[in-house]
């Protein structure tokens, strides 16, 4: 969890009517007051500043902002400058999801970066670092002989360097972030932040508090807890729990006595005979009733089948006798469907049923790319250009670890495939095989823009290797970062020839 800030800090409220927000979304639910994206930002660091983590803001940013990224991007540099830490921050982390490092210009971020609290600095040295400009290198230059903080410095050496055990404002031990952090439950996925004074009590089945007006604590059908790794990079499990409602509790004294005021009198019957309790057995469960109604349809179903076949086979023996040829021994085709006359009108007058809905079709996307380090002879472009002998390399004074490739879609979309050529597959002359002189990908992270991540190990194997994303994850964009490599025989470089996304378009999912 992100570190929060010292002390009690509000939730942000709605610009329009002052209803607090306790998550993002594109309208406020008190007033229905569309966000625009400067107040996207601004609320989203009020919930950062107020603990929320980080994981969670950000994808409820990618979910507010659906066709308006454009717009997001641009208030960014605005917000920056003059908002404050929990702002500033989430500015940094829209330009990163976003594949815009340069929305905000480094003149700025330097000029920010006294200002800031460690967290912040931290994250304006990575986004001057993924920048890779003249100016963001000369601001990195200069930034690195004023900072004194060791915590700061580390992220000078990774450019995946990982901020959230650094404080958002104040001083906090570092050892032990989230330690004052307010207890956490979920609505919907959504993670909010609970006061002491709203828990009215805690789950029986694992503790977990109940709040006043949550759907545990009221009458809401299901609850939905939120379980997330410790490291924070792996896929968030979500688990679909039944929540009874709450059992009235009886008062005690002579209310306990009083009867309810609406309630009727019960009528009073004949003393019966004195008769030995007998318990009745328990009630059948509703699964095994389900379990049953579905092995009964299924019957009916393979009954329907059954007997259409037969059908088919006896006219296929009847026609074959009427023709006295040697039909019989020929396989029974069955004959084509009726032509539809019109849209939902069958041939005999009567209501066609309407044709099922149909996934979209998976096919490969487009994407603009770019890397994080890249050879002045390799850059990340290659491995879009669908030449398998053409290939993206880090810098040659840099090593292949933990180097990444960003790809940006021209819109949402939703991943279903992924492929890699993942070495250098060409022969040059006098050199030799260029995919043993020079490292493999073994092994990869691949993390999307609301914060999942899936890992994929490669085989030592020329060609397009792919393997499926399943569930497919819709996302904005996606980043490819280098794990393991196998070494080459000569060189330390390592090599990717192409890279292929397959999936459907968001826009494309709707309509069908």
């Amino acid at each position: 969890m992100d570190a929060p800030t010292q002390g009690n800090v509000p939730h942000p409220r709605c610009p329009a009517c002052g209803a607090e927000e306790r998550f993002l979304t594109p309208a406020c639910n008190a007033c229905g007051h569309e966000h625009t994206p400067l107040e996207i930002l601004e609320i989203a660091g009020g919930l950062v500043q107020a603990g929320m983590p980080r994981r969670s803001v950000r994808r409820q940013i990618a979910e507010s902002v659906r066709g308006r990224a454009p717009d997001l991007l641009a208030a960014v540099a605005g917000a920056f400058e003059g908002g404050g830490q929990g702002v500033k921050l989430v500015c940094l982390m829209v330009a990163q999801d976003f594949g815009e490092p340069r929305a905000i210009p480094p003149a700025m971020l330097e000029k920010e970066f006294e200002k800031s609290s460690p967290a912040v600095q931290a994250e304006i040295v990575m986004a001057l670092v993924r920048s890779e400009s003249d100016p963001a290198i000369e601001a990195l230059r200069r930034l690195r002989s004023r900072t004194g903080d060791p915590r700061v410095l580390d992220a000078f050496d990774d450019p995946y360097y990982r901020s959230v055990t650094l404080p958002l404002a104040g001083e906090m031990d570092a050892d032990e972030p989230g330690a004052d952090a307010p207890p956490e439950w979920t609505d919907e996925g959504r993670v909010l932040q609970v006061a002491e004074e709203d828990v009215v009590g805690s789950d029986p089945a694992d503790g977990f508090p109940l709040v006043e007006g949550s759907p545990a604590a009221g009458a809401g059908p299901a609850l939905r807890l939120e379980e997330v790794s410790e490291d924070g990079f792996h896929p968030v499990e979500i688990v679909d729990r039944a929540v009874p409602p709450p059992i009235p509790v009886q008062p005690a004294g002579d209310e306990a006595a009083a009867p309810a005021p609406e309630a009727a009198p019960a009528p009073v019957a004949a003393p019966a005979p004195e008769m030995a309790t007998v318990e009745a057995p328990p009630r059948v469960g509703r699964s095994l009733v389900l379990y049953l109604l579905v092995f009964a349809v299924i019957v009916a179903l393979g009954s329907l089948v059954a007997v259409e076949v037969g059908k088919y086979v006896r006219a296929g023996d009847a026609r074959a006798r009427e023709a006295g040829s040697d039909a019989r021994a020929e396989a029974v085709v069955p004959p084509a469907d009726p032509p539809v006359e019109a849209a939902g009108t069958a041939s005999d007058g009567s209501e066609a049923p309407a044709p099922p809905a149909q996934e979209p079709e998976s096919h490969i996307l487009a994407f603009d790319v770019s890397a994080s380090s890249q050879h002045k002879k390799y850059p990340a472009s290659n491995v879009a250009d669908g030449d398998p002998g053409t290939v993206w390399q880090e810098d040659r004074k840099d090593k292949p670890l933990r180097k990444y490739l960003f790809l940006t879609f021209e819109q949402p979309v939703t991943v279903t495939r992924i492929g890699m050529i993942v070495g250098f597959d060409r022969t040059e002359p006098g050199m030799g095989d260029l995919w043993l002189l020079n490292n493999r990908l073994s092994k990869a992270e691949f993390a999307f823009s609301d914060g999942k991540v899936m890992f994929h190990e490669f085989e030592d194997a020329r060609g397009m290797q792919y393997f499926d994303v399943s569930p497919p994850h819709a996302s904005l964009n996606l980043k490819i970062t280098v794990l393991e490599v196998l070494k080459g025989t000569w060189f330390y470089d390592n090599a990717v020839s192409e890279v292929e996304v397959w999936g459907y378009e968001e826009t494309a999912a709707g309509e069908h």
